[in-house]
């Protein structure tokens, strides 16, 4: 068999072995077997994480060694043999590897993200073998293709090298997402403010030029009613206080030297469960504030927002930072009365004022409630 011949076949069983490795990594279910003789319950998430280095180190030699023997213009078939039979070994020891970091053992953001980035890497292989693959079949392959295909590997393994150390750690990777999401509804929703009163920028005294929203323009925009303006100055506040709510959560639960006490890596898998569901709760939310309003799809909206926010709130209560929940509808005249007290700049009515925060996220929790009193049709309304 030619060295030509040899490495094709061995390129066919690399990107086949990729194929299995994705469809493995796509599986949730899927899990390895411990090894004759070793107890897979006593592998630490430091001894995989150990592990998973290796191989992308060892991928990532392997691709540069590759790249250089099967290079377009001057291909040597047989430096390329040992390469490939170094990368299909290990394409297949890194998926059995992230498969290990089980999402009952270790966590669901731990094991996801571990996953995604495995698939990250093993996709890029898979698309740089068949550069090498059509080039092996015909002449004249652009060796830009082929130089770009190895850069997106080491460039995905190098991404994969920043793998998160533990379950909170990933946890707070997509906490920090969500936060961005929820900075997006704010600066979505000042947006729609300055557009609604035909104003370009913000008056200096509301802290919204902070945003740095520039670039705006009238447009046959509708002008909001004294009302709407109200309602998007309530809904501005109270995706505010959600951020607000997401930065403490942040720092009580998610960070290393927090002073929530994590008993176990799955117990803050729920925590995005709700974040995720509040984000898109959120934007939903800020879709219906488009000017005219139409009060009922804001108000049901907001209804979905708070429901979630509850969900959250449950969950933090079980971790001893705030207080359970307890569901109050507001009622229509007090609800009309402090939509009518409302200016820009200040909160809905003072009956809440006197409540006191029995803990540390209590406050937070209260703020926006009384925002989306506001937003909400009450049912004698």
């Amino acid at each position: 068999m030619s060295a030509k011949k040899d490495a094709v076949n061995w390129l066919q069983s690399a990107s086949t072995t990729c194929d299995a490795a994705l469809k493995a990594l796509k599986d949730p279910d899927s899990t390895v077997s411990a090894p004759e003789g070793q107890n897979i319950e006593a592998v630490t998430l430091k001894t995989l994480l150990s592990d998973f280095t290796s191989l992308l180190n060892l991928l990532y030699q392997s691709t540069t060694k590759l790249s250089i023997a099967l290079k377009p213009s001057s291909p040597t078939y047989a430096a390329a043999l040992t390469p490939l039979k170094d990368l299909r070994a290990n394409i297949d020891a890194l998926a059995s590897c992230t498969c290990s970091i089980e999402a009952s053992k270790f966590g669901g953001a731990m094991s996801r993200e571990a996953r995604w980035i495995a698939e990250d890497v093993i996709n890029a292989l898979r698309q740089l073998f068949a550069v090498f693959l059509d080039a092996a079949s015909r002449s004249g392959t652009n060796a830009k293709t082929y130089l770009a295909r190895t850069g997106a590997v080491h460039e995905a393994i190098d991404r994969a090298r920043g793998i998160s150390q533990s379950n909170r750690e990933a946890v707070r990777k997509r906490w920090t997402s969500d936060m961005d999401s929820l900075k997006d509804c704010v600066t979505e929703v000042v947006e729609l403010t300055m557009e609604g009163d035909g104003t370009d920028d913000g008056d200096g005294e509301d802290g919204w030029d902070d945003l740095e929203i520039d670039g705006l323009s009238d447009g046959d925009t509708p002008k909001a009613t004294e009302d709407e303006l109200k309602r998007l100055n309530s809904a501005h506040n109270l995706f505010k206080s959600l951020l607000s709510l997401f930065k403490s959560i942040s720092s009580q639960l998610l960070l290393d030297t927090g002073k929530v006490e994590v008993k176990s890596p799955t117990q803050l898998d729920s925590l995005l469960v709700s974040s995720g569901a509040l984000v898109v709760a959120s934007d939903e939310l800020v879709s219906t504030l488009d000017v005219p309003h139409d009060i009922q799809a804001v108000s049901d909206a907001c209804v979905i927002v708070m429901k979630h926010v509850s969900d959250l709130q449950t969950f933090l209560a079980t971790h001893g930072v705030a207080t359970t929940p307890t569901i109050k509808k507001p009622k229509a005249d007090d609800l009309a009365n402090r939509t009518a007290s409302l200016t820009m700049d200040n909160s809905p009515g003072s009956d809440h004022s006197s409540e006191v925060a029995k803990l540390p996220l209590d406050e937070y929790f209260a703020d926006i409630s009384r925002w989306a009193e506001v937003l909400q049709v009450s049912d004698g309304s």
